[in-house]
């Protein structure tokens, strides 16, 4: 096979490679509230042989998930555009997904130990207020026995495509990249947003793309044997 065929097909697999590692990722977090699948966009084979093909692209999915009660008061969901936004060491990251809960000193933290944000900083619940009697306005301001605690922070990106995944469920702007409060959010709590992966769809993907991989290894195999065959012609 010469260098030509032999690139061609190894970015074949490669492609088939990445595209399977996302579905992967998409399957092991189809359970995880607020995930944001990836999805790559799967070239042809004509395209594959443009040698100016761009590589394949996996950019995240930001439609909505569905949005389940739990009847836990401190969980989250934001039924529309827009992130919660994370604070960790200084810096800022954003999420869907509003699964928290009350920390040391009744700071409101995220389910991997970040501290929620409002616009003036931590949110703080008092020692004095019941967890459980906490609700939320669709602004995202808490209440607890008809008085405000504290307002999280909802903000959103002129295009969220931007965000770079850090975690399965967090996210970091890149320099530049604005985040601007939202102006009518929709907040719930006592509810998450599911993540907006499926199962099923995941696993049509995974089946599509394992025979795309076992095609792309039958060309290299039959590259291989014809010029095995040629060179042995050759030789006699």
């Amino acid at each position: 096979m010469n260098a030509t065929s032999y690139g061609l097909v190894s970015k074949m697999m490669n492609e088939s490679t990445a595209r399977m590692e996302a579905i992967t990722d998409n399957l092991a977090n189809s359970a995880t509230p607020g995930y944001r699948k990836a999805v790559c966009v799967q070239q042809s084979f004509d395209q594959i042989l443009n040698e100016k093909t761009r590589p394949l692209s996996c950019l995240l999915d930001f439609s909505q998930g569905a949005i389940r009660n739990t009847g836990n008061a401190t969980d989250f969901a934001l039924n529309g555009n827009g992130f919660f936004v994370l604070e960790k060491d200084g810096n800022e990251l954003y999420t869907r997904n509003g699964q928290f809960s009350i920390g040391p000193e009744g700071v409101l933290i995220s389910s991997n130990g970040m501290n929620v944000k409002s616009s003036s900083g931590n949110i703080i619940i008092p020692q004095n207020v019941d967890p459980r009697k906490l609700t939320v306005n669709a602004d995202g301001t808490l209440m607890a026995d008809g008085q405000s605690v504290a307002q999280l922070s909802i903000v959103d990106f002129e295009d969220p495509k931007v965000l770079r995944k850090v975690s399965p469920t967090l996210l970091q702007a890149p320099e530049g990249a604005k985040a601007e409060p939202v102006k009518d959010p929709a907040v719930l709590n006592m509810s998450l947003e599911a993540s907006n992966s499926s199962v099923f769809e995941e696993m049509a993907e995974l089946i599509q793309c394992s025979r795309s991989f076992e095609q792309a290894q039958k060309s290299l195999r039959q590259q291989d044997d014809l010029e095995s065959k040629t060179i042995v012609a050759l030789s006699q």
